[in-house]
């Protein structure tokens, strides 16, 4: 096992977050407002499927091994 990170983490190391996939502007020009979007979540999950931990490992069996 090399590491595992949480939210908390991610937040202490300033990581930034994963973008919209495109930028929308308005008809006056003006770019989109885009909430943050956290690589894991921090403080609160709020949707199914968010990411509570990353782990890297050597390999997949040892990610899962370990990390319970």
């Amino acid at each position: 096992m090399i590491a595992i990170f949480t939210g908390k983490d991610m937040a202490g190391e300033n990581v930034g977050g994963l973008p919209c996939g495109w930028l929308i502007h308005s008809t006056d020009g003006s770019p989109m407002h885009e909430p943050p979007h956290p690589v894991v979540a921090h403080d609160k999950v709020l949707h199914v499927g968010d990411q509570v931990a990353l782990v890297v490992a050597e390999s997949v069996k040892e990610a899962k091994t370990r990390s319970n």
